[in-house]
């Protein structure tokens, strides 16, 4: 483990204990999304609305964005209900807590997608196709409710324990 990693990590265990899950996570986001989106991705529901209300730095946003290789940034914001030129307004501002709330739901299904799917790549496209256990919806498109993430994060847990009924 990288020196960066446990930084990050005695860092938030000196905010509360962490579960070794939590550890985990953390780890596993850090080389999925790097340092600077790592700190918006939690199992903790309280710290989530903390980051939520906050708003994620627009920056983190676009370094996100820019980190998809298999789904376009247009698709993404699209799919987000975010427009470009909202985002190029907030250059250098936070997004406000809807778009926050859809960048890290992104982020968190990504995470569980890519550990559940056994990679990046097949996560996103994944993410981007249309699913029957979704009625037909892409994952990418429900991303802008709480139900939506939900039921992404319900199937995705459902793939990865092999409960498809």
């Amino acid at each position: 483990m990288s020196k960066r990693n446990l930084m990050q990590i005695n860092i938030t265990s000196s905010k509360g204990a962490l579960s070794a899950r939590a550890m985990k996570a953390s780890v596993r986001s850090e080389k999925l999304w790097g340092g600077c989106v790592i700190k918006y991705v939690s199992d903790n529901p309280i710290a989530r609305h903390r980051h939520v209300m906050e708003g994620v730095e627009s920056k983190d946003f676009v370094g996100v964005l820019e980190s998809f290789t298999c789904i376009s940034s247009h698709d993404l914001l699209h799919s987000m209900g975010i427009s470009g030129r909202t985002l190029q307004r907030k250059q250098d501002d936070r997004l406000n807590p809807q778009h926050s709330n859809v960048a890290i739901a992104l982020m968190e299904v990504t995470d569980l997608a890519t550990r559940v799917l056994g990679s990046r790549e097949a996560a996103e496209k994944w993410m981007s196709q249309k699913s029957l256990a979704l009625d037909g919806e892409r994952p990418l498109d429900l991303l802008t409710s709480a139900p939506g993430i939900e039921a992404i994060k319900d199937l995705l847990t459902r793939i990865e324990y092999g409960v498809y009924a």
